[in-house]
């Protein structure tokens, strides 16, 4: 019998301790992804200074519509596969709502550029290309449907 006792105890210390490297796990993966993707935004940023500097807004917006596409495409994923709750309670602070609202009346006076990017060829790439387009394309209608007023 007590031995029984100390079998479970012992089950259960290793579960809550699973449990909680878990939750420590996410939260560290989190933060490391976004430190590690700062370089590639951190030169990002460079070249939209330097179009900004240079007076090229043409070039800068093209940039930012891009961004706002691929963001889109996130928001998606988010949708289809996403895991907000492993971030919890933090997860819970954004008005999704809200944001969306704002993407909605800007894509509907500003429609998507992604999908109006002619990609021609059979390779995988411009096959994936092509499907991210529309995905980014049917996304961006949803949010328009369901958010824009």
């Amino acid at each position: 019998m007590k031995q029984r006792l100390i079998v479970i105890g012992s089950l259960a210390l290793s579960a809550a301790l699973l449990a909680s490297a878990f939750v420590a796990g996410v939260r560290v993966g989190a933060t490391e992804s976004d430190l590690l993707q700062s370089t590639v935004r951190a030169t990002l940023l460079v070249g939209e200074l330097r179009a900004l500097r240079a007076v090229k807004i043409d070039g800068l917006v093209k940039a930012k519509e891009l961004e706002l596409d691929g963001e889109v495409l996130k928001y998606h994923r988010l949708l289809e596969s996403g895991h907000p709750w492993l971030l919890l309670p933090e997860s819970a602070t954004f008005e999704h709502e809200r944001y969306l609202r704002q993407v909605a009346v800007y894509r509907k006076e500003f429609p998507a550029v992604v999908p109006a990017l002619e990609v021609t060829g059979t390779d995988e790439t411009s096959v994936e290309m092509r499907a991210r387009a529309a995905l980014i394309a049917s996304t961006t209608e949803q949010i328009i449907r369901r958010f824009a007023q």
